[in-house]
């Protein structure tokens, strides 16, 4: 609870390539929950905003779970605290973040121990853009 983990990723939006890359940045609750806390860390933070998520297993939603086995959910924010010197938690629907991660979600599968790969949508439309994630080791 409580520890960053950075997960390293590049996304196929028609940006330049320097935008593509982004990092999503993880820690557990310290309320002991099944779920994970979250934002993207990126060139475009400092304008766009945190967009911070709670990322939860789709299990027991069929139509979520054939999209994957984690949903990253810009629905929701953090309800308890993260990890010291992340950004203020800000609901995605101040900002220009409001552009970018209200109404998302993305779902993810595993590729293996350390990469996972996703498909965004908004509300629940595929939005035909993916990514793909690298756990860093550190």
């Amino acid at each position: 609870a409580g520890r960053e983990v950075i997960q390293f990723g590049m996304n196929t939006l028609p940006l330049p390539e320097g935008m593509r890359k982004f990092e999503k940045r993880f820690c557990r609750p310290q309320d002991g929950t099944a779920r994970l806390f979250g934002y993207n860390e990126g060139s475009t933070r400092a304008l766009i905003g945190p967009g911070y998520f709670v990322a939860l297993s789709t299990a027991g939603n069929p139509a979520w779970q054939q999209r994957g086995a984690i949903v990253v959910d810009y629905y929701q924010v953090p309800d308890g605290p993260v990890v010291d010197g992340w950004p203020k938690v800000v609901p995605n629907s101040r900002g220009l973040q409001m552009f970018v991660f209200q109404g998302t979600r993305d779902f993810m599968r595993r590729v293996s121990a350390w990469v996972t790969i996703g498909a965004a949508y908004k509300g629940e439309k595929a939005l035909d853009h993916y990514f793909v994630l690298v756990r860093n080791p550190g």
